[in-house]
């Protein structure tokens, strides 16, 4: 029988113990002086956890929570509580991308949306200056009312990227305006119109750049390695990211790509919770390893 602070403990028969047996010693998680938490580190539940056991109960943040806003662009748009006409769709993106800054953890502010009228769409550009970021959704194709590249090139822009080969989001664009009238310095995206294209594209290249204004340091979009359920075809010239389910078990997470009408398809969108990366030009089959994106 051994003696615990006045309380007993018995030992079964035949059961031994040794010195330590089951007691983590004082310094086995940490020492003192040594780093636990880096700068930049994204507090969730498990940093929180770990400040607070070392008796943090405040800590020193920074977030990009000011250096948002969020525009939209297209005569067809309509508030949510209208009825369109048939040539219209209602504001769907700018809902969307307001609550991907606020799971990737910003806040937005979003902006009206600017007709096809070059005067209104050179209104929002304005009204965005002076934030870190903005983050403007449509009119950034190659059609007669895609105005907003000419718009903000005459406010001095500098374009790192105007497109990539891949399918949804072809047409995003990524630059610089320099400082104006005041206003410093503002780094900028250009999403596709489409809701789909507008999600990939965020997660892809908004997203990585909004952690990184946050503190976390550069990480890239997340993706994962899974087994395809099924065969896809494939397509020359573009890397597809198509929405699909990702299902989990002991051994391999399976992806399953859920059929769609195209990038428009938010029903489709809904239905997935993650988009299936298809090389450029290759036909996958059932089995194959692919790359996941997740969201």
């Amino acid at each position: 029988m051994f003696c615990a602070r006045g309380a007993e403990v018995r030992v079964e028969a035949g059961r031994g113990m040794r010195v330590g047996e089951n007691i983590v010693p004082q310094g086995a998680e940490a020492r003192a002086g040594e780093l636990v938490l880096a700068a930049g580190t994204g507090m969730g539940a498990a940093e929180i956890a770990l400040a607070a056991a070392c008796g943090r109960g405040e800590l020193a943040v920074v977030c990009a929570a000011e250096g948002w806003r969020l525009w939209l662009r297209g005569d067809e748009l309509v508030e949510v509580d209208a009825v369109p006409e048939a040539w219209q769709i209602r504001n769907s993106n700018s809902y969307e991308l307001k609550a991907l800054v606020e799971t990737a953890g910003g806040v937005g502010e979003r902006l009206a949306v600017a007709r096809d009228i070059r005067e209104e769409v050179r209104e929002r550009i304005v009204q965005g200056r002076g934030f870190d970021l903005m983050v403007l959704s449509g009119g950034v194709s190659m059609g007669e009312y895609d105005l907003v590249e000419e718009v903000l090139a005459e406010f001095g822009a500098e374009f790192f990227f105007t497109g990539v080969k891949m399918q949804p989001g072809k047409p995003v664009v990524f630059g610089r305006l320099p400082e104006w009238n005041g206003a410093k310095a503002c780094y900028f995206f250009g999403l596709p119109g489409n809701p789909v294209s507008t999600q990939v594209t965020f997660h892809c290249f908004v997203e990585p750049l909004l952690r990184a204004m946050c503190g976390a340091g550069v990480a890239g979009p997340r993706f994962v390695q899974a087994t395809l359920a099924e065969e896809v075809a494939g397509k020359a010239g573009l890397t597809r990211l198509l929405p699909a389910r990702l299902t989990y078990d002991r051994v391999r997470p399976t992806v399953r790509v859920v059929g769609w009408q195209g990038s428009g398809d938010l029903g489709a969108n809904a239905r997935a919770n993650c988009y299936a990366v298809m090389p450029d030009g290759q036909e996958m089959r059932a089995g194959d390893v692919i790359t996941v994106l997740l969201r």
